[in-house]
């Protein structure tokens, strides 16, 4: 088993490896597709067009990685995981696309702790007509008491504003147990 002289089906073994290699490759992008995203934002942009599905792949990946917990994730919460987004634009990922799920997701993506201007808190529970107004489900109230159950209001209808958002390890509140 020497020599790369030898040949193989009629092919030179190092072309013989190469197709296997290739087909490996391809069957890793299939299986995980954070790498095949990560291999394909790494090619040249002259030598490759991108699929547009693989594009919209790399950015919902991307999200998925920055909100995702920690080992295999940045831990961020939703509005921060926007924001990288955003800087993560010119160098890793499709304008278009990137712009696209950001308008999506809106000002303060699902998942967002926020504090009200009547000082209640409550988490995004889903975008509203106006970016900046979404439905927001009350959890406490005022004084820092659990609404039990908890509210919706639409902060385009009502006379309290988002004023902030929280990290949730602050007020060691699960998000997840409020959606």
């Amino acid at each position: 088993m020497l020599a790369t002289s030898a040949t193989l089906a009629g092919l030179p073994i190092s072309d013989r490896l190469d197709d296997v290699l290739a087909g490996q490759e391809e069957r890793a992008r299939y299986l995980h597709p954070r790498v095949g995203a990560d291999i394909l934002s790494r090619l040249p942009d002259d030598d490759y067009i991108t699929h547009p599905y693989s594009r919209i792949l790399a950015v919902a990946d991307r999200y998925e990685r920055l909100t995702a917990a920690s080992p295999h994730g940045y831990g961020l919460t939703p509005d921060q995981a926007v924001i990288q987004l955003l800087r993560d634009v010119p160098s890793l990922l499709d304008e278009t696309f990137t712009r696209l799920l950001v308008r999506a997701l809106g000002v303060f993506p699902i998942g967002c702790l926020v504090r009200m201007s009547d000082h209640s808190v409550g988490v995004v529970c889903a975008p509203g007509v106006r970016p900046m107004m979404p439905r927001v489900r009350i959890v406490y109230d005022a004084s820092g008491l659990e609404v039990s159950p908890a509210r919706e209001i639409d902060t385009q209808d009502a006379d309290v504003t988002i004023v902030e958002i929280i990290a949730p390890e602050n007020l060691a509140v699960t998000v997840s147990d409020h959606l």
